[in-house]
């Protein structure tokens, strides 16, 4: 298991397909030309670029990372397939198009990738790289991989629906695995 601190950075590790993306956002206005664009299946580089960015996140997710992570003086790192297929200032300008918090990525911004690793075997890898300094954590993923990846405790994950993403007692959940307690101020 991962070795907490008691002082030392809190992080959240965000997958984007799920959490901040489920399948019913594929049919948010903005989202329907660019989820059923047939040539996304095929983009790279500045065209995966071009199709991605115009993405809209659930603004309820985006809402809840940025009160989590300001309550928390958290950190993000992303646990997603987004981050090996866009660079570091794509991925900033994409959080920022959404309203996420760009002030809190992390200088380590994203998992190991590995191509023999599942989601939970990178975030372990992180973990690990990053021993004493990390006070809490919480992971957001779909992938239950994550609930048995050694290093990785599983009351630490936020586990979301891959089609509906976040539920509303997930909000207080997630408030719980950071040791908030005044809800209502944090999600306000």
């Amino acid at each position: 298991m991962a070795n907490l601190v008691t002082s030392g950075e809190t992080i959240i590790f965000v997958d984007i397909d799920g959490p901040l993306l489920p399948f019913r956002l594929h049919y948010h206005p903005q989202n329907i030309p660019i989820m059923t664009n047939p040539n996304k299946k095929y983009a790279t580089g500045d065209d995966l670029f071009r199709l991605k960015k115009g993405l809209v996140f659930d603004p309820v997710m985006v809402h809840a990372i940025n009160r989590w992570a300001e309550a928390t003086e958290a950190k993000l790192v992303l646990s997603t397939a987004w981050a090996e297929q866009l660079s570091y200032e794509q991925m900033v300008e994409i959080f920022d198009r959404n309203g996420i918090s760009t002030d809190c990525i992390h200088d380590q911004w994203m998992t190991p990738r590995n191509p023999t690793w599942d989601r939970g075997a990178e975030i372990s890898h992180w973990l690990f790289n990053n021993l004493g300094k990390i006070a809490n954590y919480m992971v957001i993923d779909d992938d239950i991989s994550v609930m048995n990846a050694p290093g990785v405790k599983p009351e630490k994950v936020l586990l979301i629906d891959l089609n509906n993403g976040l539920r509303y007692d997930q909000l207080w959940t997630g408030c719980e695995i950071l040791g908030l307690t005044e809800y209502d101020k944090v999600l306000a």
